[in-house]
């Protein structure tokens, strides 16, 4: 019998991991180490701001490295806001924010900008997983690096047939998209969405969009009620649970 193995993938910016490997490993980690590869995409940023959220902290990207041997460790280059590919997702969002409007009010352009260079960034990383002669995994692990987990990880959702599970709280109106479990089918579709927004420029709100690309693409979801967890700001301040 071929032996189960999955990909495990932390994306977004990557703060101070020393405060979230702990939980990590209880929660998630000691369930699934011995069958997992693990990978990371981040920036190389040293702080980090989000004046939605009053955040302005000092960070440490490489702060994640220690606790794994990673198979591979990609950079988004998405780290300098003046960059060439920065340069142009803020186009795509002031092109989307004046002619469709914005879904997050006063902050829309900051939070539609940090939104697509995210899932740009899976992009990047499900291109580099796809590429060909790259082993294909049973199952693919999306985890946001700043989360902190309050319940564990369940092996039984291996098992599921559907294509990706995702949390049921933090919706939004769509699907949270901050943690998934995908099967190859699910996996490019969810990393699908900077090429579809692209090609095909609309109303942009994070989950709602996640939802409307995966409806369209036929992909099976289920929702998982017994997955909870917080976020982890870069001072070390945790959200509320049904943030």
């Amino acid at each position: 019998m071929e032996q189960k193995r999955i990909a495990v993938i932390f994306f977004g910016q990557v703060k101070c991991f020393d405060r979230l490997y702990d939980n990590y490993h209880d929660h998630v980690g000691r369930h699934i180490d011995d069958i997992s590869d693990y990978y990371v995409i981040t920036s190389r940023k040293s702080h980090y701001e989000n004046p939605r959220h009053y955040e302005s902290s000092t960070i440490d990207y490489t702060s994640i490295f220690k606790y794994f041997n990673f198979t591979d460790i990609l950079y988004d280059g998405l780290e300098y806001d003046n960059s060439e590919k920065c340069y142009f997702i803020r186009e795509i969002s002031n092109k989307i924010l004046k002619e469709l409007g914005g879904a997050w009010e006063h902050n829309s352009s900051l939070s539609t900008f940090n939104s697509i260079k995210q899932i740009s960034s899976l992009h990047k990383i499900a291109t580099h997983l796809n590429r060909h002669g790259q082993k294909k995994y049973n199952r693919y692990l999306l985890i946001r690096s700043d989360i902190f987990f309050d319940k564990d990880f369940r092996l039984e959702w291996l098992e599921y047939d559907e294509d990706v599970l995702i949390p049921s709280f933090a919706s939004w109106g769509g699907y949270n998209d901050r943690f998934a479990i995908l099967n190859h089918t699910g996996l490019t579709s969810y990393c699908s969405r900077y090429l579809e927004l692209i090609r095909n420029p609309c109303f942009y709100h994070s989950e709602k969009y996640l939802k409307y690309v995966l409806e369209k693409d036929g992909i099976r979801v289920k929702l998982l009620d017994d997955m909870r967890f917080r976020l982890m700001r870069g001072d070390g301040v945790l959200t509320c649970s049904d943030y």
